[in-house]
């Protein structure tokens, strides 16, 4: 009998977790949404502003703004992959990279930084590493990125230095050791111990000088755990600190060559474009956007307005905000996609503000051919066009 009720207490723990998991995920969906819909409002207009003829002082204060807005997309990415790190949902991708690319592309992110504290910055990689491997650049980028930021933060003379070596791995996996050294103020030997921990600080006092969430260096080592490696740090009070993670990844056999997807405008005869969205402040982002691309643009104001514009006239592309009123992006979708004649194959790419892998799936289990997070960028959604558009040319 005791058996039987201590089951039932079990299951019924099992079910409240698993509702408080999905509610969880529920709400982390919801305040993705919320979030980077107004970010692409700021983020958007700001890049339109950048290209605009302004004065420097004007200039100073865009890039200020763009500066600012992309701290605080940083942020909520950083709280939303800790959430995803607690429930066990964060994965990786893993497509063929070149790994001097993506460190080469990361340190041009950081480069003003140093520029602008008149500290050195170098990388070094060791020749033996394989050109193309296996792995996530998205993941491996991140790692380089925090690790360089954090490196910036807190040295003010002379520099920080990236090395990327070769280590024994598993069969059939090549291990890499990326370790960033600084010349710091360093880290106090009681809080090496957790200062990977999540929202962990060196100076967590109110006068604190430098900011962050302390979820940096959580979501490092988080990562490198999934491409098989730990990550780890070595530090001096008043000498600096060195920040090293280990991943180990798949080799790539004959590795593509890269196609080089031209930019910015469409040589495509002014593709005639139909923008399914519903906040107008986004509605005018995109169409800014790609009247710079050289395109027509019409604007369907959620998924019934779009099916109804598509059925009337022709449209060589489709961008689909997936959350919308009436009927949202992934119904829609799904419409077009049921439509007897050639509507039925018509490029959708889709535009969202949630970000979680499971966002992507929907989006393409609908029928959706390609994926555009919020905040937009113009770059990305020009290489998007780009691809769509001159596969059916």
């Amino acid at each position: 009998m005791r058996s039987r009720q201590a089951e039932e207490v079990m299951l019924l723990a099992k079910q409240e977790a698993e509702n408080a998991s999905r509610l969880k995920s529920l709400f982390l969906a919801n305040m993705s949404h919320e979030l980077r819909t107004p970010m692409n409002g700021i983020l958007g207009m700001t890049q339109l502003l950048q290209s605009t003829e302004l004065n420097p002082q004007q200039q100073e204060m865009i890039d200020t703004l763009q500066s600012s807005g992309t701290s605080l997309l940083r942020i909520l990415n950083e709280i939303l992959d800790i959430s995803r790190i607690e429930a066990g949902r964060l994965d990786l991708n893993p497509v063929p990279v070149k790994l001097s690319s993506v460190i080469a592309e990361t340190i041009q992110l950081v480069r003003p930084l140093t520029i602008q504290k008149k500290i050195q910055l170098s990388a070094h990689i060791d020749p033996s590493i394989p050109a193309t491997l296996s792995g996530d650049p998205l993941r491996i980028r991140q790692i380089v990125l925090n690790y360089l930021d954090n490196a910036i933060k807190f040295t003010k003379t002379g520099g920080v230095y990236l090395t990327a070596e070769p280590v024994p791995a598993p069969q059939e996996k090549i291990g890499i050791r990326i370790a960033v050294t600084d010349t710091g103020c360093g880290i106090p030997e009681g809080k090496l111990s957790e200062i990977f921990d999540a929202f962990a600080q060196v100076d967590a006092s109110s006068t604190r000088i430098h900011g962050g969430t302390g979820l940096g260096l959580t979501i490092v080592r988080r990562l490198a755990r999934l491409m098989g490696g730990e990550a780890g740090v070595e530090s001096v009070v008043g000498r600096g600190s060195t920040f090293w993670a280990t991943l180990f990844l798949e080799p790539v056999l004959n590795a593509p060559e890269d196609i080089e997807i031209p930019l910015t405008p469409l040589k495509l005869n002014r593709p005639k474009i139909l923008v399914a969205e519903d906040n107008r402040i986004n509605q005018r982002v995109l169409a800014a956007f790609l009247q710079r691309l050289n395109c027509d643009v019409t604007i369907a104001v959620d998924g019934q307005d779009a099916i109804e514009q598509a059925s009337s006239s022709h449209f060589d592309l489709i961008l689909m905000d997936v959350q919308m009123p009436r009927m949202d992006g992934l119904a829609a979708t799904r419409a077009i996609r049921a439509t007897p004649g050639p509507l039925a194959s018509i490029p959708i790419i889709a535009i969202s503000a949630s970000a979680m892998p499971e966002d992507l799936e929907r989006c393409s289990a609908s029928g959706m051919d390609g994926f555009l997070s919020k905040p937009v960028k113009l770059d990305d959604l020009s290489r998007e066009l780009h691809q769509r558009l001159t596969l059916r040319a």
